[in-house]
């Protein structure tokens, strides 16, 4: 049933996404950054600030619109997270902090939200003032500023496009040794999954990247390897807590599991092993979860044969007139 489903959302996307390539492909905007006074390097795709504390400076950002009417857009400033992906994000409205009261980007700004219209087949170029605060620190504070065309209604949601810079901003040089800890483990619900995740810090001002990540669940008693996998480029953000899941299937029984988790990259390496038990209640809830996605693929897939059954039927008769036509 799964493949099946596959390929007629395959089918079905490949027939929107025909009819509308145009509509897919024009952005009808683009954004560009320009170097800041105090950028450390004459690199354009993202703010890379020194400042000494209490200096101030501006993030200039040109949008260029290129549609027939004025367009408002909106500028927003966020504070860099970490995803369950083990990817820095930029655009997170509140990430989750090792700890809040220290410094971060959205400190330095008066407004993290604002709006500003663009006349048709123009440029607009704005600054946005930022000001270090007088408390020292070392390392790097991270977020970034995403720029996206304004929301007009819930249906445009899936069709907007965004622009997202990355911000770094420190306020020297001085060396911060990264870390990483370890916090806990638990079961937990991901959207529609289900998930042993292990919760764990970067207390440090530092940006931890380039990670290789290896991920295990093991059986205790028969030390059977129930789950493994390798993921490349992961990152974490300074200052974070963030979680990494692996996701469970219908097939886990309860009893005793050991997850371990190795990152590593050129220069560190960190092993965080712990145990947890899965009970018959969270087995059961498992099993119900994936009946209810077995239900719920058969109806996505028989409201999807509904709708191609519609298109074929179009499509005949579409055919049909154009024999008719050539006919007479």
């Amino acid at each position: 049933m799964s493949n099946k489903l596959v390929r007629l959302v395959l089918v079905l996307l490949g027939m929107i996404l025909f009819s509308n390539k145009k509509e897919a492909t024009d952005t009808d905007f683009s954004v560009r950054i320009l170097p800041a006074a105090h950028q450390l390097e004459e690199y354009h795709k993202y703010f890379n600030l020194l400042l000494a504390p209490g200096e101030t400076d501006a993030l200039p950002i040109a949008i260029s619109n290129e549609s027939q009417q004025a367009k408002v857009f909106t500028i927003t400033i966020c504070d860099a997270s970490t995803n369950s992906h083990g990817i820095v994000d930029y655009s997170k409205d509140i990430p989750t902090f090792y700890d809040d009261k220290r410094v971060k980007v959205t400190d330095l700004f008066d407004k993290t939200k604002m709006q500003v219209t663009v006349p048709a087949w123009s440029e607009h170029q704005l600054e946005i003032p930022i000001k270090m605060v007088s408390q020292n620190f070392d390392g790097v504070i991270l977020g970034g500023v995403t720029i996206s065309e304004k929301k007009e209604s819930e249906e445009m949601v899936a069709n907007l496009y965004a622009y997202t810079f990355a911000i770094q901003i420190r306020q020297n040089s001085h060396e911060v040794i990264p870390k990483i800890h370890y916090q806990k483990i638990e079961v937990e619900r991901f959207g529609s999954d289900y998930a042993i995740a292990m919760t764990l810090n970067n207390p440090t001002q530092t940006l931890v990247a380039h990670l290789k990540g290896e991920f295990k669940l093991s059986d205790i008693q028969s030390k059977k390897v129930i789950y493994k996998e390798t993921r490349d480029n992961l990152s974490i953000a300074p200052n974070n807590r963030f979680k990494l899941p692996i996701y469970l299937d219908e097939n886990l029984k309860k009893g005793h599991y050991r997850y371990e988790i190795i990152l590593k990259n050129t220069e560190d390496e960190w092993r965080f092993v712990d145990d947890i038990l899965i009970t018959s209640k969270e087995e059961n809830q498992l099993h119900e979860l994936e009946e209810r996605k077995k239900i719920n693929d058969k109806l996505v897939f028989y409201i999807l044969l509904t709708v191609v059954f519609i298109l074929f039927l179009i499509i005949m008769k579409e055919l049909r007139g154009r024999s008719k036509m050539k006919n007479n």
